[in-house]
């Protein structure tokens, strides 16, 4: 809920704000505003990247990795854009049961509800429903350290209705949203250790009485070092209580390998609670993306979402929804129904009257560049093949060139995507081995800042096919800085 602090436009400033501008604890990430200055190296000059066509490290889902929506409306915000999200084949999407979807009683606008949840399903994604509402009826007051309501009864009873809504869905629930911010979050609860978990047992129970099919979790936490997160694995690892995944958020303008190291933290969370072989949760980073520090420089943003997905993918998170689909301005008068005044009145200004860059689509519903990088990202599912660079980067590969190949058997046709989080060009030669005979490469670049008529051939440029035979296939291309280029290879057929 803060407005952006004097001195924070560097890129490697965490990202502050409000329900989607992210508010950050100083405390917390003072160091790793640290670790962006030290690491900012360049990079550059001649890359040699070797893909292992023979090679198989397990399907690839790239539906794993796609974008929610933020709770700004309970209008259907990105229905112009159904049928472009649908060509994603998004698997998950997170969608804000705010507030907004209920009535004054206490009961659920199934029309708006509904309406949200089915204009998912219309893509063919399974729904995330983060649970961060507060029934007027039990909770009275507007009061975000309240985090009980005063009739537990009702609660349950209020779940099980929105459980048995959806049964047989196997959709998932989250409980709450970022429960240990300080400013509000943009939704009503700051919760302790001991009142998050008892919310989440009895939202548990009820939903999984309502519904087995029924996915649960949380906590959604907005700091990753959080006491709520250990706290609640310890609890339902305990208890014998249903967790099927664990969740938090995490912004920076400068630094998406901390994806990766946020990931490798609370995996060693996860195994101490539940010691392998014993089912674990899956992890689930359901917010994340740059803020608008790095929007000025061109292509920077769709970059950082192929190397974030990258970061996440490659450290074990199981789903990741990127922040935003669509930018949306705000009614105020909802969110002075559960926000305090000066909470609603900053959303109205971070969202109403403030630059915002996070959707892949503006608030008039114009597609932007980095729509493109996830739609280059959603081509990639398939057999995923090993890939090395050189010059290597270490374990936490910290900017510079990197690269997915995979194979769409049912296609016959190898898939290749390659970018460079570098401010400085690159030269890249791929290098594809055990390519089975004479093949086509097809190609194509993203332009973040086309001209003229802005259709999806503006931004995926097509470039010069290039034929590719062992045993020297290598393909070669140059690489702008936070370029990105994307490759389908198949047999050539005369």
């Amino acid at each position: 809920a803060a407005a952006w602090p004097q001195g924070s436009s560097s890129r490697c400033q965490p990202r502050w704000g409000l329900a989607a501008p992210k508010r950050v604890k100083m405390k917390t990430f003072a160091p790793h505003v640290v670790l962006c200055l030290l690491v900012g190296v360049v990079h550059g000059g001649e890359v040699d990247v070797s893909v292992d066509l023979s090679s198989n490290e397990g399907l690839f889902d790239a539906g794993n990795h796609t974008v929610g929506q933020g709770g700004l409306s309970p209008k259907l915000m990105w229905q112009g854009q159904v049928d472009a999200v649908t060509a994603l084949r998004p698997g998950v999407m997170r969608l804000f049961v705010q507030t907004f979807y209920l009535f004054d009683d206490g009961t659920f606008d199934w029309q708006s509800l509904d309406a949200s949840v089915d204009q998912i399903r219309a893509t063919g994604a399974t729904p995330l429903l983060n649970l961060c509402f507060k029934p007027q009826n039990m909770f009275p007051i507007i009061n975000q350290s309240n985090c009980a309501p005063n009739d537990w009864d009702a609660w349950d009873q209020l779940i099980g209705v929105l459980g048995s809504r959806y049964n047989g869905s196997g959709f998932f629930y989250e409980v709450l949203n970022e429960p240990d911010n300080l400013l509000g979050g943009g939704t009503p609860y700051l919760c302790g250790v001991e009142e998050y978990t008892t919310m989440y047992e009895h939202t548990a129970k009820a939903l999984l009485a309502a519904d087995s099919t029924a996915r649960v979790g949380g906590p959604a936490v907005a700091f990753v070092d959080s006491d709520l997160l250990p706290a609640l694995l310890s609890f339902c690892a305990t208890n014998n209580l249903r967790l099927d995944f664990v969740s938090w958020h995490f912004y920076t303008d400068c630094c998406p390998w901390e994806y990766g190291n946020q990931s490798r933290m609370v995996r060693e969370l996860v195994d101490a609670a539940y010691t392998p072989p014993a089912r674990q949760p899956l992890l689930v980073v359901d917010e994340w993306g740059p803020g608008c520090g790095g929007a000025a420089t061109l292509g920077f943003q769709p970059c950082f979402l192929l190397e974030g997905a990258f970061q996440l993918h490659s450290t074990g998170v199981a789903i990741s929804n990127f922040y935003q689909l669509r930018d949306f301005h705000v009614d105020p008068a909802l969110f002075k129904r559960f926000l305090p005044t000066a909470f609603a009145i900053d959303t109205e200004i971070s969202w109403n009257y403030s630059p915002i860059c996070y959707g892949l689509f503006d608030f008039q519903g114009h597609v932007r560049p980095t729509f493109f990088a996830l739609k280059l990202l959603s081509r990639m599912s398939g057999t995923q093949h090993s890939v090395s660079v050189t010059p290597s980067r270490g374990e936490s590969a910290e900017g510079g060139v990197h690269a997915m190949a995979t194979t769409h058997a049912h296609l016959a046709m190898h898939s290749l995507l390659v970018w460079n989080f570098d401010a400085q060009p690159a030269t890249v030669a791929v290098s594809l081995v055990s390519l089975a005979g004479r093949s086509l490469a097809r190609c194509v670049k993203l332009d973040s800042a086309p001209a003229g008529v802005l259709e999806e051939n503006s931004f995926l440029v097509p470039q010069p096919a290039q034929d590719v035979s062992p045993p020297d296939a290598t393909l070669r291309f140059a690489l702008e800085a936070y370029g990105i280029v994307y490759c389908n290879v198949r047999p050539r057929t005369a």
